[in-house]
């Protein structure tokens, strides 16, 4: 009775880690899957988070680039006090500097991207900006409000620009990206029917075979060709999920 109760325990110890396997195989696929998933969708949000940036800067650039120009025009007609017009003046350095700040933040969660954006530093656009920021602060410090004005109406013309470079670049990505997400859904497209073609016919000469014959050897090693082709169009079908939602929603799904 004991020798069998000791059988009972190892078959039953066996079994225990037989299903434990198993369910340890579940676990690492489902993990796996799930962090490929939690990865789609942080990719996409940073993607999100950029573009939000981005319009937030040209919006905000457009609307400071009226402020410079009222400023100019009330620097020119000598509306406002020395003061009032210096502390204007340091108040739109401010908010220009805040801007692509915040403009530099994108680029920096750019980088971070698997499939990067082609963002612009516009440096030469900004130093321009910049010169003229200071150019106006240093002629109303003179008092030569003339001059002074002309550098804020520069400034203002020149955030103006900015702001639609910007516009145009994120319109340039949209275009760019989109052309290739065209192209790469239709290669997948081909590469899946294809694939489909080759395992119905494979499956049916599977059935006109038995396990001792030679082509059963041979029909396998195509089987496993033919997986690896599945594997190779499953990773190219995530990564243009990364970028295209309506992709990741459908494979989550």
């Amino acid at each position: 009775l004991k020798e069998l109760m000791k059988q009972l325990e190892e078959l039953q110890k066996e079994f225990d880690e037989k299903m434990m396997n198993k369910l340890m195989e579940k676990f690492e696929f489902s993990y796996e899957e799930m962090s490929e998933r939690l990865d789609r969708t942080k990719e996409l949000l940073k993607r999100e988070q950029i573009e939000n940036k981005i319009d937030d800067a040209v919006n905000e650039l457009e609307k400071l680039s009226e402020e410079q120009k009222q400023l100019s025009e009330d620097t020119k007609e000598k509306k406002l006090s020395k003061e009032d017009l210096l502390s204007k003046q340091k108040e739109i350095e401010e908010k220009f500097e805040k801007i692509m700040e915040e403009y530099d933040k994108a680029k920096e969660l750019n980088e971070e991207l698997k499939s990067k954006m082609n963002l612009d530093d516009f440096l030469e656009e900004r130093n321009e900006i910049d010169q003229n920021l200071q150019n106006s602060e240093d002629n109303l410090q003179k008092n030569k409000n003339k001059k002074a004005s002309g550098s804020q109406n520069n400034s203002s013309q020149n955030m103006k620009k900015l702001s639609q470079n910007m516009q145009a670049m994120m319109s340039a990505n949209s275009m760019q990206q989109q052309g290739e997400d065209i192209e790469s859904l239709r290669q997948i497209l081909d590469n899946l029917i294809t694939f489909s073609f080759a395992q119905e016919d494979l499956t049916k000469e599977f059935k006109k075979v038995r396990l001792t014959d030679p082509k059963f050897i041979e029909f396998t090693d195509k089987q496993l060709n033919l997986e690896d082709d599945f594997i190779t169009i499953e990773d190219s079908l995530k990564s243009l999920a990364l970028r295209i939602p309506q992709i990741n929603k459908a494979i989550t799904d």
